[in-house]
């Protein structure tokens, strides 16, 4: 199946300089949470690969930035079903977010792992 890419990032006046900024990445995430919160789940997850995508690709990302791109892609894969993927993006963001000591992330990863089995 070929990768879809979010509509945000298809647009000619988004250089490759601008996709280089983490604002960015940050605002096609939130897009995703739009179109997540909107029931469009179809929309949701390319945005939310391609953000992840592109805090994975940079070096310099922090833990936390990560954790907190993983987990709305958890939440999208339970939603779509597939549980096993859940349950990985939860697992990594857990350990993610225990590494920068954030308790109720951790909690909270914890409390939906257990959910997912």
């Amino acid at each position: 199946m070929a990768t879809r890419r979010c509509h945000f990032t298809r647009k000619p006046w988004l250089s490759a300089a601008r996709l280089a900024d983490r604002s960015c990445w940050h605002t096609i995430g939130h897009l995703g949470n739009i179109h997540l919160d909107a029931g469009r789940l179809e929309l949701a997850e390319p945005c939310y690969d391609e953000a992840l995508a592109l805090y994975r690709e940079n070096e310099q990302t922090v833990p936390l930035d990560l954790a907190n791109a993983i987990r709305p892609l958890a939440i999208l894969q339970k939603r779509n079903g597939d549980r096993e993927l859940a349950k990985s993006l939860w697992k990594e963001a857990q350990e993610l977010y225990a590494a920068v000591d954030v308790p109720a992330a951790v909690a909270e990863s914890s409390r939906l792992l257990a959910a997912l089995g």
